[in-house]
């Protein structure tokens, strides 16, 4: 079974109306997990819009999914999205990282997500 990661960045259900406000991420396009500051984690995934690849088949655009974190903890959501992702062969395929709308998160440490989309197809 695919895996999934589900990001939403609008606290009200109407502002959901394009591609930015949230987005289901296959587990095997997150490209790179990045402490961005002592309160930011950036989560990097192969753009779902812009389908442009390089000469090796790999995706030039990244999306970017970040994620505001309680003071200093960047290594324990780091480890968190981590375990997330390599959960067992039980898990229903969908694990929701960041909602805003509903203030649901992976871990209460993560308090926010702000979603940058590339918008302009290569």
């Amino acid at each position: 079974m695919k895996k999934f990661f589900y990001f939403r960045d609008q606290a009200a259900a109407g502002d959901d109306d394009d591609a930015s406000a949230s987005v289901m991420v296959p587990i095997d396009d997150i490209c790179g997990i990045v402490s961005r500051s002592a309160t930011q984690v950036n989560v990097y995934f192969n753009s779902q819009q812009n389908v442009s690849v390089d000469e090796d088949g790999e995706s030039m655009t990244a999306d970017v999914a970040a994620l505001t974190i309680t003071q200093d903890r960047n290594k324990f959501v780091t480890k968190a999205l981590v375990e997330a992702m390599n959960n067992g062969p039980h898990h229903e395929g969908i694990t929701v990282v960041a909602d805003d709308q509903l203030s649901t998160y992976l871990v209460a440490d993560i308090t926010a997500c702000s979603l940058t989309m590339a918008t302009a197809v290569l």
